[in-house]
């Protein structure tokens, strides 16, 4: 998180620059529609931004378990998720599909959603995101390699390209170790995923 602020905002300020956007687009936020606006916007965005707080209050230790005896691949399929564009602010959203080779420990599939909402649930590019998510794992678990696949849908290309654009998907990866090293092995991870090669 950047601390690059004298005084973090509070629930107020934003509250307001909330109803200072709503005045800039012509409307007011006294108006019976839009009185409670500002205030449900702000829960929202505390929802949607809570990645920042996630990833230093959750102590990851605790959720890696000694590995007994297990060499082969593992591999999450289709975690969903939801994102905010840092660029245009406008939402993305998306499947994760990650796959690790475990050396002394593997992880629980709920922590390693976990760490999927730490990294989407923030103002966030893909391409970093992707590489956020395999360097994690790859830190946390010290496994004989990561790979990270994500394929999303960004909103900000209809925004800007009209509906000819609107159905383009955005398809990212990040390869580590064995992944990255050994080409049998990131086939057989596209090939466990579902990937058709033209």
């Amino acid at each position: 998180m950047h601390k690059d602020l004298a005084r973090k905002p509070s629930d107020k300020d934003a509250e307001e620059a909330i109803e200072v956007l709503i005045r800039w687009i012509d409307d007011s936020p006294d108006r019976e529609g839009l009185s409670l606006t500002a205030g449900r916007v702000l829960n929202a965005y505390k929802e949607s931004f809570q990645g920042y707080a996630l990833e230093s209050s959750h102590d990851f230790r605790n959720s890696v378990f000694a590995n007994e005896g297990y060499s082969d691949m593992i591999l999450l399929r289709g975690v969903n998720f939801s994102s905010t564009c840092e660029h245009h602010m406008s939402p993305m959203a998306g499947v994760v599909n990650i796959s690790y080779i475990p050396k002394a420990t593997v992880i629980g599939v709920g922590t390693v959603v976990r760490v999927v909402d730490i990294f989407a649930k923030r103002l966030q590019v893909q391409e970093r995101m992707t590489v956020q998510i395999a360097q994690f794992l790859s830190e946390l678990l010290k496994p004989a390699g990561v790979a990270v696949l994500i394929e999303a849908k960004h909103w900000c290309a209809k925004y800007l390209g009209g509906e000819a654009v609107s159905d383009l998907k955005l398809q990212t990866s990040c390869m580590l170790g064995e992944f990255q090293n050994n080409q049998n092995v990131r086939s057989e991870f596209f090939c466990r995923i579902g990937y058709k090669f033209s």
